[in-house]
């Protein structure tokens, strides 16, 4: 939850409280945004339940007949990367196949950090491991030539200012 109050100090009644979004917009009580006047002299604009869509500049509007003056307000909301789901195919992988992993974050501010863990440990590029970051969402896994010491639970992390998440997959070496 998050609010904004909005307290006149000075003016004569009555004063007229109003609130407008980025797009200069009037806010209204709606979407999950609450309007309430508790005075003559206070408005309270809040936001139970924050979502993306409720980012951007929120101002505070007071008239009276002597004039109007406002004051503007940023709303930062940070949104959770989101990883489209992976796995190492349905196939059985032998000894010396091919095999790779695309971690794809669709959802959740930049920058965000992709890395690979193995079993637990981060995984690095050795071994016959390559990890390649092909832009700033997607993250490849591969391994040219599996062995059976690369069987293992592979979890992709992505991490931004609003947390990390992750996805694992199993990986099964016939040996």
């Amino acid at each position: 939850m998050v609010s904004a109050t909005c307290t006149v100090n000075k003016g004569d009644p009555p004063i007229d409280i109003s609130w407008r979004s980025t797009n200069g917009q009037k806010v209204t009580t709606n979407d999950g945004i609450l309007i309430s006047r508790t005075s003559q002299r206070i408005s309270t604009l809040s936001i139970e339940s924050v979502r993306a869509r409720h980012r951007g500049n929120y101002t505070c509007v007071a008239k009276n007949s002597g004039g109007m003056v406002e004051y503007s307000a940023e709303l930062a909301v940070n949104v959770l990367p989101q990883i489209v789901p992976f796995d190492f195919g349905t196939e059985v992988i032998n000894e010396m196949d091919m095999v790779s992993a695309y971690c794809s974050v669709n959802k959740g501010d930049l920058p965000v950090n992709i890395y690979w863990t193995k079993d637990g440990r981060k995984v690095f590029t050795n071994d016959g491991i390559l990890i390649s970051k092909t832009s700033q969402r997607i993250s490849v896994l591969s391994i040219e030539s599996v062995r059976d010491r690369h069987s293992g639970n592979y979890t992709c992390w992505a991490e931004n200012n609003a947390g990390s998440v992750h996805h694992s997959a199993q990986l099964h070496v016939n040996g």
